[in-house]
């Protein structure tokens, strides 16, 4: 492992200063331990949990338990600078190995992009079709707001208020709800306004109604993960993002939206990462354990591609996998029984689906509550991958369970253990 990220989460993690001590005793575990690759590592932490007395606290800790050679840079900033819809105020602590051909990620990783060029706006993410039916659940807002609506600031990485909605006719702070305008990044959901607002956590979206009325809405869930930049690819699935109101409110305030992710990735990979280019992605929301590539692409060394259309099984997959998206039938078991046992029960729960061209298994874990996604790999495929994995040069010629771990965490075919088993006796 070559890098290390991890986000403070309010209601899982306790204090900012117990979550840092757990990383920080982390890197001296870490310092000890023989053919130790750790070079990098960003603990990230929301703006308004790092107020000026936990930063200093966090100072005494890092100064204290950080172990020599290691050293460390603080940065705070606003993701809609870096072309995010929503305006993420987080800090960042940089730790890095004190060398000399080491460069401060975090510094590095300074907005690049014009906002003029690359809008913030989170109205580019509105369901416009939410917008066409006016009932009981929005907010009419008189014409005279709209038409008096000009920004304080030509500040474009801050959410700009058109008005303010009290509901129940509760005039304190915490009970209101705010209007934004679309041509301005969004704000994230505050767990400490009421949820009974008329919006719950978030914020509310200003439109046209069909009777040509101005009115505003509660933003949804999948604008909201649009907003984080979360890749289309994952939100074609609406298994992904239904029911999960609550899950989302709790989770995104904490997490990196992925826009200044792949800015920061990128910088964080040319500066501080050995990089393994044996498996390349274009897409920048996916990341393996050892490479993160967000730059032009490369030459692929593995043409899955070609490797799915010679597999006669991942072809039935594919074909079977396009005929599920595309149709609201689900598939027929006679349809189902045309691939192995190992991808049936997967197939018909619709936990398959095509991403950038790869066959993908989202695999439920933790009860079902959550799911890993894991490449399925074709017959041709699945030795190149083992020679990698078991003695290529990020490998080091592992055994046959430490193989097999690293290999189940990001791949998946049948009976992968028995090959594995196979190959690394052979």
């Amino acid at each position: 492992m070559h890098m290390l990220e991890a986000s403070f989460i309010p209601h899982q993690n306790g204090s900012v200063h117990e979550w840092l001590h757990q990383i920080l005793m982390l890197f001296k575990r870490a310092d000890s331990m023989a053919g130790n690759c750790l070079r990098y590592a960003t603990c990230w932490i929301r703006k308004d949990f790092f107020s000026c007395h936990i930063q200093e606290v966090a100072l005494r800790q890092l100064h204290e338990h950080l172990p020599r050679p290691w050293t460390f840079v603080i940065h705070c900033y606003n993701t809609a600078a870096f072309g995010d819809s929503v305006s993420a105020l987080r800090v960042g602590i940089h730790i890095h190995l004190d060398t000399d051909n080491t460069h401060d990620v975090g510094d590095a990783a300074r907005p690049r992009i014009s906002l003029d060029q690359y809008s913030s706006s989170y109205g580019n993410h509105i369901v416009e079709s939410m917008n066409d039916v006016v009932d009981e659940d929005l907010v009419p807002i008189p014409y005279n707001i709209m038409k008096q609506c000009v920004p304080a600031s030509s500040d474009r990485s801050l959410p700009f208020r058109i008005c303010t909605t009290l509901t129940l006719g509760i005039s304190d702070n915490q009970n209101k709800s705010d209007v934004l305008d679309p041509e301005y990044p969004a704000k994230e959901p505050n767990k400490n306004i009421s949820k009974h607002t008329i919006f719950g956590n978030r914020f509310g979206i200003p439109f046209k109604g069909p009777d040509n009325a101005w009115y505003a809405r509660a933003v949804s869930t999948l604008e909201l993960l649009r907003m984080y930049s979360i890749s289309e690819s994952l939100l074609h699935n609406p298994k992904l993002y239904l029911n999960m109101h609550h899950a989302a409110d709790e989770l995104l305030p904490s997490c990196v939206p992925f826009n200044f992710r792949r800015y920061y990735m990128e910088s964080a990979t040319i500066n501080s990462i050995l990089l393994d280019p044996f498996i390349f992605s274009e897409d920048g929301h996916l990341i393996s354990a050892q490479c993160f590539f967000t730059e032009a692409n490369p030459k692929p060394i593995l043409r899955w591609d070609n490797a799915y259309q010679e597999d006669t099984e991942t072809n039935t997959l594919l074909e079977l996998v396009k005929q599920q998206s595309q149709s609201s039938v689900p598939l027929s078991s006679k349809e189902i029984q045309r691939v192995s046992m190992g991808y049936r029960e997967h197939l018909k729960n619709g936990r398959i689906h095509i991403i950038n061209e790869r066959l993908v298994l989202f695999k439920p874990i933790v009860m079902g509550t959550r799911h890993v996604s894991l490449i399925i790999v074709p017959h041709g495929l699945r030795k190149k991958l083992f020679s990698h994995y078991h003695a290529g040069p990020s490998g080091g010629h592992m055994g046959e369970y430490k193989t097999l771990f690293r290999m189940r965490s990001r791949f998946f075919w049948p009976k992968m253990r028995l090959d594995i088993k196979t190959w690394t006796r052979g």
